[in-house]
């Protein structure tokens, strides 16, 4: 009886799980509007966005703080003048997207992968506090940006496969303070006519 009960809550919950990761997801895709205005009706749930894709969409001053971002699919959109602080990422795909006056604060990306071709992926963009792990970075730049706090790396000292890489990608008119990109394979990257303060750059290739 009492194993029956504890399957029972566990099916109980199991399904709220899904429930509410797919009804963030739709509050997500219902547009900025929406979204902020359940934002700030429950200040306390940290979205799930799992599981789906978004091609074409222009995000204005949208409040994505505290979210975890997984298995999705970002596909030449904007985000303009929106706020991912606190939100952990996880195996997503960005493609061709444009990040705008964005903040970036206290952020994980893990196996995150940014394509840009030949976009300006970032641009006057705050990047402080943040961590990417086994991410790659292809075509794209950050411009005009702040980063401060950063580390890009494989976790851990010793080199093994799967390590984050930089391809085709630049740094241009930015700050850089304490930024640590280590154990990174490079190819054909550059920063350019940026300041660096006390940052380690150090590539395996």
């Amino acid at each position: 009886m009492h194993n029956k009960i504890l399957i029972i809550i566990f099916f109980i919950l199991f399904n709220f799980k899904l429930y509410a990761v797919s009804n963030h997801n739709k509050l997500f895709l219902s547009g900025v509007k929406k979204w902020n205005k359940w934002r700030i009706k429950n200040p306390n749930i940290k979205p799930k966005l799992i599981g789906f894709k978004v091609e074409g969409k222009k995000f204005i001053g949208m409040n994505l703080t505290n979210c975890q971002i997984e298995n999705v699919k970002l596909i030449q959109c904007e985000f303009i003048k929106c706020n991912f602080s606190g939100s952990k990422f996880y195996n997503v795909k960005i493609r061709e997207i444009k990040f705008i006056s964005v903040y970036f604060i206290n952020n994980i990306f893990n196996k995150v992968t940014f394509s840009g071709y030949a976009y300006k992926l970032f641009d006057k963009v705050l990047i402080k506090n943040v961590t990417f792990i086994n991410c790659e970075l292809y075509n794209g730049g950050i411009e005009n940006s702040l980063l401060q706090n950063v580390n890009f790396y494989k976790k851990g000292s010793i080199l093994q496969g799967g390590n984050s890489r930089i391809g085709g990608f630049k740094i241009s008119k930015s700050k850089l303070i304490n930024v640590k990109i280590k154990n990174t394979g490079f190819h054909n990257f550059r920063i350019d006519k940026s300041k660096l303060i006390n940052c380690l750059i150090h590539s395996f290739s």
